[in-house]
C-alpha cells in the first residue's frame, strides 16, 4: 500500500470547506496579537516566528492569497525545519538555525496537498489574529537565520508530535521524492520530543515561581538547560532484572526505548524537585548573604523529596 503524506484531521472531503479540527497539528498557538508560545518551551522543529531579519532566505514565485484589505498577516514569518539535534552543541544554542519562509497561500482542499503542493506544509488556521488567512510553510524558501533574531516573544505556534512528524515527512518527501511512513518516523522522533516537553516542565518547576523580569528569565533559562542537559547525561547504575548484571545508561539514552517514557518521566520530576529546591536555597542565602547551604540533592534528600 503507497504512504500518503498526513493533513490535518477532521476533514469534511468537501473541496470548498476548511477541515473542521485542522489545529490538531499544534500543540500550542498564541491567543491573540501580542501574545507568545509559552517561552519555557525550548526551540524545536516547527516552532514559527514572526518578525526575523530574512535576507538569507529566498522568495520565489507561488501562488499567494491576497488577503482583504486592512487584515494584518504575519510579518517576516519562518518555521524551524532543522532537527533538533542541529539547533544546540549540548545545551548551548548554535548560532544559526535553519528555516523556510511561511506566508499566505491560496486556499486548496488538504487531499490535494498530496500531489499538487508537496513543497509547502500547511498550517491551517495558524494565527488566531489572522483566522481568515491561509499559511504555509514554503519547504523549497530554504536559508539560515541567527538564532540570537529568534524572539521568544514572537513565537506564533509550536507543533504538536503529529504535526513535527508530519512536517518530516514532507521535508523528505520534498527533497527526495520518498514518501516515509509515520510509523517509521515516531521512535525517532518521540524521545527528542519528550526531552523537550520535560525541558519545559524543567524550567518551570525551577522558576515559574521566582517572579523574575523578562531579562533574568532568559538568563536563568539558558542556566537551566545547562543543568538539564547535565541531568540528562549523567551515567546511571541499574541492574537488569534478567541478568543481574550492573548496566550504565543515562536518562536521554533510555528515552530512546518508548517503554521506558513513564520511568524517565518519573526521574526527571524527581531531579526538578531537586533542583528547584536548591535554587529556592541559594536565593534565600544570596538575599540574606548567609553561607551557602547543603548540596541540592543531599538537601532535598533529607527532606525526603
Amino acid at each position: 500500500m503507497s504512504v500518503r503524506l498526513a493533513r490535518p484531521q477532521g476533514d469534511s472531503h468537501d473541496p470548498d470547506q476548511a477541515p473542521a479540527r485542522a489545529s490538531d497539528w499544534y500543540q500550542e498557538r498564541r491567543e491573540a496579537q501580542g501574545d507568545a508560545v509559552d517561552v519555557y518551551l525550548p526551540l524545536f522543529q516547527g516552532d514559527v516566528f514572526s518578525e526575523v531579519p530574512l535576507t538569507s532566505v529566498p522568495l520565489t514565485e507561488m501562488p499567494q492569497d491576497t488577503p482583504p484589505d486592512g487584515t494584518e498577516v504575519l510579518p517576516d514569518a519562518v518555521m524551524l525545519v532543522g532537527h533538533p539535534c542541529s539547533m544546540v552543541a549540548g545545551a548551548t544554542p548554535r548560532e544559526y538555525v535553519e528555516v523556510v519562509r511561511v506566508r499566505p497561500t491560496h486556499f486548496l482542499h488538504y487531499e490535494k496537498y498530496d500531489v499538487e503542493r508537496f513543497a509547502e506544509f500547511p498550517l491551517p488556521f495558524l494565527d488566531p489574529a489572522t483566522r481568515d488567512v491561509h499559511y504555509s510553510a514554503c519547504l523549497h524558501e530554504r536559508g539560515l537565520v541567527r538564532t540570537a533574531d529568534l524572539d521568544l516573544r514572537q513565537r506564533v505556534a509550536a507543533l504538536d508530535l503529529d504535526g513535527v512528524i508530519a512536517l518530516q515527512q514532507r521535508i523528505t518527501n520534498e527533497t527526495s521524492r520518498v514518501r516515509i511512513s509515520d510509523s517509521l518516523l515516531r521512535p525517532q522522533t518521540q524521545p527528542r520530543f519528550q526531552e523537550n516537553q520535560l525541558a519545559r516542565d524543567w524550567s518551570f518547576g525551577v522558576l515559574g515561581k521566582l517572579e523574575l523580569t523578562p531579562e533574568d528569565l532568559l538568563a536563568a533559562l539558558a542556566t537551566e538547560a545547562v543543568e538539564y542537559d547535565k541531568a540528562l547525561s549523567t551515567p546511571l547504575k541499574a541492574q537488569d532484572a534478567h541478568s543481574g548484571y550492573v548496566l550504565t545508561s543515562t536518562l536521554r539514552e533510555q528515552m530512546f526505548d518508548l517503554r521506558n517514557e513513564s520511568r524517565v518521566n518519573v526521574a526527571v520530576r524527581k531531579l526538578i524537585k531537586n533542583r528547584a529546591y536548591a535554587v529556592k536555597q541559594e536565593r534565600k542565602r544570596q538575599a540574606t548573604g548567609g553561607p551557602a547551604g547543603q548540596h541540592a540533592g543531599g538537601a532535598a534528600g533529607d527532606r525526603g523529596d
